[in-house]
């Protein structure tokens, strides 16, 4: 079983990330994969690289959700001769493509609605549901945004993405050397896309109110993105700069995870993020502020994983100094729930079930 991954973009972010743990999950599991990029390679090449799954990329994307690669990508499907078609992404000249050459096609979608009017929804998935078997969503907030525009229900689903259970941080390995932070402080991170949507500006208006509290505070934001120099100047203007540190887009999340006490994940909009639920399998205490989030549901607000719905650093701050008082062991028995339930929902087991009913493939097996 031959199954084409087309996805929108090949950048370093959660989607990317997401579908390059699932395509490493189906192939381990006996699946011949490879992934197509509708953009440019960039950061995702090297995630697919290291674990030996085949990626490339169209030549350029041409036209509004680019509607004028259709030939491109037609090309490509009978260049490969995929048996399914697996779409990640909305874009319009991926799915004429897919309906184009015949295969069984779906489509996973990792975006929350908001940033676009409505009637282009109504015309995107009007055509998806001509053009695409079923539909996925990553998480039922999602939907719920477009669930109206659905006439065959039976062609959407809902279920969250997969992610692989991770080692405990190490907090004697060193690796606050490496990015220059002082070996008896605490560390407070943070990771992703420097995008306006993802409120690093609130990141760095809380630690303000951290360190007002605790001076042995530090800051450490992996990710690199175009509000790189705004979030740069923002330090400075809160006079935090030497507090904070930018460590750029990591390949490898090992030290950054072994040296964050506690994640202070914000933002504006999400449909499914990541980091949050890494977090918690590392059993590393999170404080959030989520505005429009995916996540909703997902976790239970407690003192070790707390929850808000605005953006108030004053409470952030407060919430964040209460779990740096506590021991590592009180801070392990709290999250001990959260992290229970993280394991249930985005275990292995339960993914492949979901994404062989999506592709319509045979059943697959949980065991490598």
């Amino acid at each position: 079983m031959r199954v084409l991954i087309i996805i929108q973009c090949a950048n370093f972010g959660g989607m990317e990330k997401v579908t390059v743990a699932a395509a490493d999950l189906l192939q381990r599991r006996g699946i011949d994969l490879s992934i197509l990029s509708l953009h440019p390679l960039n950061g995702m090449e090297k995630l697919c690289t290291a674990r030996g799954i085949a990626i490339e990329a169209l030549a350029a994307y041409r036209g509004c959700s680019g509607i004028f690669n259709v030939c491109d990508v037609s090309k490509k499907i009978r260049d490969q001769r995929p048996d399914r078609i697996w779409i990640v992404g909305h874009n319009i000249g991926a799915i004429i493509a897919a309906k184009l050459s015949g295969i069984f096609t779906a489509l996973s979608i990792h975006y929350h609605h908001g940033e676009s009017p409505m009637w282009k929804w109504r015309i995107f998935y009007a055509l998806a549901q001509v053009c695409c078997k079923r539909i996925h969503f990553v998480s039922p907030y999602i939907f719920y945004e477009v669930e109206s525009l659905f006439q065959k229900k039976h062609n959407a689903c809902v279920f969250p993405n997969y992610f692989a259970i991770p080692a405990f941080p190490d907090k004697n390995s060193g690796s606050r050397r490496r990015f220059g932070i002082p070996e008896k402080s605490v560390v407070v991170g943070n990771a992703g896309w420097l995008i306006p949507r993802k409120a690093f500006d609130v990141f760095l208006q809380t630690a303000k109110k951290i360190r007002q509290q605790r001076p042995d505070a530090y800051f450490l934001i992996a990710g690199d993105g175009p509000e790189k120099e705004n979030l740069m100047t923002l330090a400075r203007q809160l006079q935090i700069a030497p507090y904070v540190i930018f460590a750029g887009a990591l390949l490898d999340m090992t030290d950054f995870w072994n040296c964050v006490d506690v994640l202070l994940f914000n933002t504006r909009f999400d449909a499914f993020p990541s980091v949050p639920l890494e977090a918690i399998l590392r059993n590393c205490p999170l404080v959030a502020s989520l505005e429009n989030c995916g996540l909703t549901g997902f976790l239970k607000d407690s003192t070790c994983c707390r929850i808000l719905h605005r953006h108030d650093p004053d409470l952030l701050a407060q919430a964040i100094v209460k779990i740096m008082e506590m021991t590592p062991a009180e801070r392990m028995d709290n999250l001990a729930e959260a992290r229970k339930n993280v394991i249930s929902f985005c275990s292995a087991e339960s993914y492949l079930s979901q994404v062989a009913k999506l592709l319509d493939l045979p059943k697959l097996s949980c065991s490598i």
